[in-house]
C-alpha cells in the first residue's frame, strides 16, 4: 500500500485526525482532483459531481 493509499485510510478514518499535517492533506485533495481556490484565510476546495464545499482554514497551518 503506498504512503498515499495509507494517508487516505487514516483521514478517512477520522481517529488520526491530529496527526495528519495541512501538506498531507492538500496533497489528497489534490490528486483526488479537487479544485483549491483561496478566499480570505480559507482555502475552498470543490469537486465538479459534488455540489457541496469543503473550507479549510489556513489558521491550521503549521
Amino acid at each position: 500500500m503506498s504512503r498515499q493509499e495509507k494517508l487516505l485510510l487514516a483521514i478517512l478514518s477520522g481517529t488520526q485526525d491530529k496527526n495528519i499535517s495541512f501538506s498531507d492533506l492538500q496533497s489528497v485533495l489534490d490528486r483526488l482532483g479537487f479544485l483549491c481556490r483561496i478566499k480570505g484565510d480559507q482555502l475552498i476546495y470543490t469537486l465538479k459531481m459534488v455540489s457541496r464545499r469543503s473550507s479549510i482554514s489556513s489558521r491550521l497551518r503549521k
